[in-house]
């Protein structure tokens, strides 16, 4: 757990940075607008209307995008202007963001690797944000939280640090139906979940 947390706060400080960086330069941005702020190494952008694509500062990004970072890149997003995302090494995840700033709804769907999220202000009650992996979906309400997947054999293991506020995991069970909101876990500042899982179970513990 030492170790997650750690890298997490390095994580934390570099997103600082282009936070203050960016937010000096881009105040009237349209709302739901996704871009890459930065790319260290390589990565490539998969859209459905147009295929594979370098990924390069200042590429704006569509709901549906899958991203993958190569394994020695990192790359930071930027969503709304208040919500930055960094992708650590080997990192493939699919992007979903859609509503309005009154009920906006952004769901990151991790498939492996980690990712540090940073949400600057609080949502509101009609929006969300939520990461999902394998076998589980965290939702933040103003938080700062890294989250791992890794696979080993037939199992993936979901790691999950919050660092900053509060996070709500529940559970993604085989059949693809999610644990009953009454199950939900709200996992504190300084503490993290495991859950793993594979086609027959789905585990988790704090």
């Amino acid at each position: 757990m030492r170790k997650w947390i750690i890298t997490g706060v390095a994580a934390v400080a570099v997103l600082l940075l282009a936070f203050i960086a960016y937010g000096q330069f881009t105040k009237e941005d349209a709302y739901r607008l996704i871009k890459v702020l930065s790319v260290e190494g390589s990565a490539t952008v998969t859209r459905e209307s147009v295929g594979e694509l370098d990924a390069y500062a200042d590429m704006q990004l569509e709901s549906g995008d899958e991203l993958y970072v190569d394994g020695e890149s990192s790359v930071i997003l930027v969503l709304d202007n208040d919500k930055y995302v960094l992708l650590e090494p080997g990192t493939r995840l699919t992007l979903e963001a859609e509503g309005t700033s009154a009920n906006s709804k952004t769901v990151i769907h991790l498939e492996e690797g980690a990712v540090v999220n940073q949400l600057v202000n609080k949502l509101n009650d009609e929006s969300s944000y939520e990461v999902t992996v394998p076998n589980s979906t965290m939702a933040v309400r103003g938080t700062v939280f890294r989250v791992e997947v890794v696979y080993e054999d037939e199992h993936s293991y979901a790691y999950v640090t919050v660092l900053d506020g509060e996070v709500a995991s529940r559970l993604i069970f085989p059949d693809g139906t999610v644990e009953d909101e009454s199950q939900e876990w709200q996992i504190p500042k300084g503490s993290g979940v495991n859950v793993h899982g594979d086609d027959e179970i789905s585990e988790g513990r704090l």
